[in-house]
C-alpha cells in the first residue's frame, strides 16, 4: 500500500485535515502533540521519516539489524526527521516537564457563565453533551451530535478542549463548516468521489499560516524548532508539497475546501466554551515528584488528566522530607482548579494508597479511574431498608400475597456458579398432558424494595451495575438486599417477578404470561451439578454429590434439567439459523489463596449447563423487550446492538480471502454462516479462535436505548450479534438498573399504573447505564490484567502455544491459545541477530544466532510459535515481557504441561453474551 498513489493521496489529505484544525483552534497558542508511547504506535511501524530512510519504491522488504540505534533502525535523514521543541513554554502542554507552569498569555479561553451557557443554549448557538476522551490520546474527544447532528462532534485538541475532563457536561460551539473533517473511508465505500480541490487550497493557506507564529523563520525567539503546527508540518515534510500533491497549490479560498462535500461525508469540529457541570468525581490516582521548594508536582496516571500542582505545606511531612522514598508509592489527589494561564491544574492532597505494583493499592487505583463507587452505603441509603434481624425476620404480608400468584408450591430451582451468593434468577419446567412444557423463569423482584424517589433509589441509579474485580464484588444494592432480601435463596417465600411460557417441545411459544409471584426455591444448583445431569441422565440422585433439596425429590428435578436442556438446545438452534453470533472473547479465571494472591489461571469454558439457562434468560428478554415496546412504544427501555464498522469488516473478510475463506458480511446470518463453514473446514481449533476474535474488532458496543428516539429507527433498535428485532435486560435487577426499571416498566403494563418517567427520563438512565457498564467492564478486564501478571511473575516464565494473528513491519500480534490472551510481540526485543518486513508476502523474519547455527522464525498470519511468558516488577510497574522460544528443552516442555490446569466449568454469563 505504501506504493500506492491513492493510499498515499488520502494520507496526506487526512494529515492535513488534523493539522489545519490544530492551527485554527490554537492560532497563538499552539501546543505539543500527546507523548508517544510503545502501544499502537510501535506495533503499526514507526514514521520512515524518524526511524528509517524509506525502502525505494520497488522493494517491499525492510531489514533491521543490531547496533544501529533503537529498534534496529537504520539511521534517519536529517532533512526528513521531526524536530522537537524542549523549552518554549508557548507550545507546551500539561504533560510538560518544565518547573514554570504558568504563561503570560492565557492558553485556554475563559468558560462562559451559567447564564451566557444557558441563553446560548436556547437560542441555537451551543449544543450541550457528555464530554467522551480517548484513554490512549488526550487530544482525540468527542461529544454527541445530538439532534442537530448524524454522528459526534469531534474536540480535535487540547485547546479546543478548554480544561474539560472526561464525563464533565460540556457547553460546544461548533466551528465553521470548512474546519470540519472529511470521511474519506465512508465516502469511497459508499462510491462517493470526493474531489481533492479542497487539499490544494488548505495546502495554499497552511503556507500562509506557518509564519505567523514564528516571525517567518522557521524558529521559535529562543532559537529552537518551532512546534507550532504549522511548522511540525514543514519539518515533517508536509508543507508546500508532499508525495501525491498536486505542483500547484489551488488559488480557492480556504472556506470553499469543502463546498462540494456532502454532509453526510463530514464531522463536525467545535470547542468547548464552558463547563456546565463537572463530573463528580475528581479524584486521580498518580505519584507527587518534586517541583520546587513550594510546591510538588502530581503526574496522574490516566493521560487525560493534567498534571496538578501541589502545595508542599499541603502534604504529610513524612513525604515532603524524603520525596524520592515515595517514588514508586501511589497517591490520590483531587483538582481544586485550573486558571486560563497554567499549564498545569491546581490541586489537594487526600491520601497514599501504598505501593505501586501492590495488589490492593492497584485495585483501588482501578476503582478510582474508571470511578468504581467503593464506599459503603450512607445512612439515608440504609433507612430506606426493610428492618430485618434475628428479632424481626422477613415474612410475606398476606396483603401482598394477595396481589401475586403464589407459586411456592411449583418446583422451582436455581443454577448459578458454586460461589454465588446473589441469586436473582430460578427456573421451573413441568410437562403438560398435551406434550408441552410450562416453563418458568423467575426474577427477583428488586423493584418491590427499591421505590423510585428514594435515597436508594438515587444510589442504585448512579451505581447502575454491580462491579466483578477478580478478588470481589462492589454492589449496586446494599448487601442485605443482594445477597439477603431479594435473593432466591433455597427454601425461603421471595418476591419475584415471572414470566411464563407454554413452549412446544421445539421451544415455540404456544402462550405466556407476565407477573409478579412469590416463590419458594427447592434448592440452589451449580453449573457443575447440572452439567452432571446432562453428561450422565441415567445417574442417580445422591446426598454425596447433589445439593439438599426441600419439599421435592431428585429425580424429578433431574427430569425437569433434562427437559429444559431438550428446549434449550432447539431454541439455540433456532437462534443460530436465524443469524445469532457468539463472539465473546475468552475471560480469564483465577483460584486465589487466603491472601488473595492467585495460585492458578485458566480460562473460563462455557458448556451445555450455562447454555441452558442462557437460553432462557434471552428468551424472557426477548419476550420482555416485545411487551413492553407495545405499552409503551415511547419509552421502552431496550438493549440495541448496532451493525459493525462496514469498513473493518472488510479488512477481516479481505485478510481470509488470502487464505481461501470467502467471509460473506451482508448480514449477521451470513457471518455466522461463514464461521460454521470454517468450522468444518477447519481442524485446527486455533485458527477458529483467531477468526472469531478477528471479527470481533468491527463490532460497535451494545447500548441501552429509549424507543421514541428521533435519531432512531425502528430497525435501529435490533441487536445484531442475537438477530432480534426487540431485545432488553430483564433479568439481573440485582446487578444491573436497566433491568431494575424494565421491571418498573413491565408492572406499570400490567397495572396500568402511571409511571414517574417520560422518554427523557429514560434516556438519561439509559445513558448512565451505557457509561457505567463500560466503566465497569474496563475495571474487570484491568484487574484480570494486573492479576495474571501477578500471576506470571510469582509462578512464571510459562511456556505457551501461540498463533499469529495480526502481522506489522516491526511486530506482530498473537493469540495464547490455552489463555485466550492477546499478546504483542516487538521484533527488536526478542533478541534476533536481524530482523525484516516482507510486505508483499506479510511476514515478520527473525534470524537467531544460536550455538548450534543460524535460526529463521517467519512470522506470517496463522502461523503458529512457543512463546515465553514473563513479567517484571521495575519501578513499582509490571513489565510485560513476553518472548519468541527458539528452543525450548524436555524439562521445560514438562513445566509447561504441569501448569496447564483443567478448565472451570464457570462460563460467560448472559450479560456478557450481548
Amino acid at each position: 500500500r505504501q506504493n500506492n498513489s491513492e493510499y498515499r493521496r488520502d494520507l496526506f489529505v487526512n494529515c492535513v485535515q488534523l493539522q489545519y484544525r490544530y492551527i485554527l483552534l490554537t492560532m497563538s497558542e499552539p501546543t505539543t502533540p500527546q507523548r508517544r508511547g510503545r502501544g499502537r504506535g510501535r506495533g503499526r511501524g514507526r514514521s520512515r521519516n524518524s526511524s528509517q530512510q524509506a525502502s525505494p519504491a520497488n522493494t517491499p522488504q525492510r531489514s533491521h539489524r543490531r547496533g544501529r540505534g533503537r529498534g534496529n533502525s537504520q539511521q534517519p535523514s536529517p532533512a526528513t526527521t521531526p524536530q522537537r521543541s524542549q523549552g518554549n513554554s508557548r507550545v507546551s502542554t500539561p504533560r510538560s516537564n518544565q518547573n514554570t507552569p504558568r504563561s503570560r498569555n492565557p492558553i485556554f479561553e475563559e468558560h462562559l457563565s451559567m447564564e451566557e451557557m444557558t441563553q446560548g443554549l436556547e437560542e441555537g448557538k451551543y449544543l450541550k453533551g457528555r464530554l467522551r476522551i480517548n484513554t490512549k490520546n488526550f487530544e482525540d474527544c468527542y461529544v454527541p451530535g445530538g439532534k442537530a447532528f448524524k454522528r459526534d462532534i469531534s474536540i480535535p485538541s487540547l485547546a479546543a478542549r478548554n480544561r474539560a475532563l472526561d464525563g464533565d457536561i460540556v457547553v460546544v460551539e461548533v466551528l465553521p463548516r470548512h474546519t470540519w473533517r472529511v470521511m474519506h473511508s465512508e465516502a469511497r465505500e459508499a462510491g462517493v468521489d470526493i474531489p481533492a480541490d479542497h487539499m490544494q487550497s488548505l495546502e495554499q493557506a497552511l503556507a500562509q499560516l506557518q509564519l505567523a507564529p514564528s516571525q517567518g523563520k522557521g524558529r521559535s525567539h529562543r532559537g529552537r524548532v518551532d512546534q507550532s503546527a504549522a511548522g511540525r508540518m514543514v519539518a515533517a515534510g508536509l508543507g508546500a508539497s508532499a508525495p501525491g500533491s498536486p505542483a500547484k497549490p489551488s488559488t480557492a479560498p480556504v472556506t470553499d475546501r469543502v463546498s462540494t462535500v456532502p454532509d453526510a461525508y463530514l464531522q463536525p469540529v467545535a470547542k468547548v466554551v464552558g463547563i456546565f457541570r463537572r463530573s463528580a468525581d475528581l479524584a486521580f490516582v498518580g505519584f507527587v515528584r518534586p517541583m520546587n521548594d513550594r510546591k510538588c508536582v502530581f503526574i496522574p496516571r490516566d493521560t487525560r488528566v493534567p498534571r496538578l500542582m501541589l502545595k508542599r505545606t499541603e502534604l504529610p511531612a513524612e513525604i515532603t522530607s524524603d520525596l524520592d522514598a515515595y517514588e514508586y508509592t501511589l497517591a490520590l489527589a483531587s483538582l481544586s482548579g485550573w486558571e486560563t494561564n497554567s499549564k498545569y491544574a491546581e490541586g489537594s492532597f487526600i491520601k497514599l494508597l501504598g505501593a505501586s505494583g501492590a495488589v490492593d493499592a492497584e485495585t483501588e487505583a482501578i476503582l478510582r479511574e474508571y470511578r468504581i463507587p467503593s464506599s459503603e452505603f450512607d445512612d439515608a441509603v440504609m433507612a430506606c431498608l426493610p428492618k430485618v434481624d434475628d428479632d424481626h425476620p422477613f415474612t410475606i404480608p398476606e396483603e401482598e400475597l394477595a396481589k401475586r400468584r403464589d407459586l411456592r408450591q411449583h418446583r422451582i430451582f436455581s443454577i448459578d456458579p458454586p460461589t454465588a451468593r446473589d441469586l436473582d434468577d430460578a427456573l421451573h419446567c413441568t410437562k403438560l398432558p398435551n406434550g408441552n412444557y410450562e416453563v418458568g423463569v423467575h426474577i427477583a423482584d428488586v423493584s418491590h424494595f427499591v421505590t423510585p424517589d428514594t435515597a436508594l433509589d438515587e444510589e442504585a441509579q448512579a451505581r447502575a451495575t454491580t462491579t466483578y474485580m477478580v478478588q470481589r464484588a462492589y454492589h449496586m444494592l446494599p448487601r442485605m438486599l443482594c445477597e439477603q432480601l431479594c435473593s432466591l435463596t433455597a427454601n425461603e417465600d421471595r418476591y419475584a417477578f415471572s414470566v411464563i411460557w407454554e413452549l412446544d417441545p421445539t421451544g415455540k411459544r404456544v402462550n405466556e404470561w407476565f407477573g409478579r409471584s412469590v416463590i419458594n426455591s427447592c434448592g440452589k444448583l451449580a453449573y457443575g451439578h447440572a452439567q452432571a445431569i446432562i453428561d450422565e441422565p441415567t445417574k442417580d440422585w445422591n446426598a454425596e454429590t447433589f445439593p439438599e433439596l426441600f419439599g421435592h425429590q431428585g429425580e424429578d428435578v433431574k427430569a425437569d434439567i433434562l427437559g429444559l436442556h431438550s428446549i434449550a438446545q432447539c431454541l439455540r438452534k433456532a437462534r443460530y439459523d436465524n443469524g445469532a453470533l457468539r463472539l465473546d472473547k475468552t475471560k480469564l479465571a483465577f483460584r486465589l489463596d487466603e491472601a488473595q494472591n492467585p495460585t492458578e489461571c485458566f480460562a473460563y469454558v462455557q458448556r451445555e449447563a450455562n447454555q441452558l439457562v442462557e437460553e432462557f434468560m434471552l428468551l424472557a428478554n426477548q419476550s420482555v423487550a416485545q411487551h413492553i415496546y407495545k405499552h409503551f412504544p415511547g419509552m421502552a427501555l431496550l438493549r440495541r446492538h448496532p451493525r459493525p464498522l462496514e469498513r473493518r469488516l472488510k479488512e477481516v473478510a479481505d485478510r481470509y480471502d488470502h487464505s481461501g475463506l470467502q467471509l460473506e458480511t451482508e448480514s449477521s446470518k451470513a457471518v455466522a454462516m461463514s464461521i460454521r463453514r470454517y468450522q468444518a473446514s477447519e481442524a485446527d481449533p486455533a485458527k477458529v479462535q483467531v477468526l472469531q476474535l478477528l471479527l470481533t474488532t468491527p463490532m460497535q458496543l451494545a447500548q441501552y436505548c429509549a424507543t421514541g428516539d428521533e435519531l432512531l429507527d425502528e430497525e435501529d433498535y435490533a441487536h445484531y450479534a442475537l438477530s432480534m428485532p426487540l431485545y432488553t435486560h430483564f433479568t439481573s435487577p440485582i446487578r444491573r438498573y436497566a433491568d431494575l426499571l424494565v421491571h418498573r416498566l413491565l408492572a406499570a403494563s400490567l397495572t396500568q399504573e402511571q409511571l414517574p418517567y417520560e422518554h427523557d427520563d429514560v434516556a438519561a438512565i439509559a445513558n448512565t447505564c451505557n457509561e457505567r457498564k463500560e466503566a465497569a467492564k474496563r475495571a474487570q478486564d484491568a484487574s484480570s490484567t494486573l492479576f495474571m501478571y501477578v500471576y506470571v511473575h510469582q509462578h512464571g516464565p510459562f511456556h505457551e502455544e501461540a498463533i499469529v494473528y495480526r502481522v506489522l513491519d516491526q511486530s506482530c500480534d498473537v493469540l495464547v491459545v490455552r489463555l485466550g490472551i492477546e499478546v504483542r510481540l516487538y521484533a527488536d526485543k526478542q533478541g534476533a541477530e536481524s530482523y525484516e518486513y516482507d510486505e508483499s508476502a506479510q511476514i515478520l523474519r527473525l534470524k537467531f544466532v544460536e550455538p548450534q547455527g543460524e535460526i529463521v522464525k517467519e512470522l506470517g498470519f496463522l502461523t503458529k510459535h512457543r512463546i515465553t511468558l514473563a513479567t517484571e516488577l521495575i519501578k513499582g510497574k509490571y513489565v510485560f515481557k513476553p518472548r519468541l522460544l527458539i528452543e525450548e528443552t524436555s524439562e521445560e516442555a514438562k513445566a509447561t504441561a504441569a501448569a496447564v490446569t483443567a478448565s472451570c466449568d464457570i462460563a460467560v454469563g448472559v450479560d456478557e453474551a450481548d
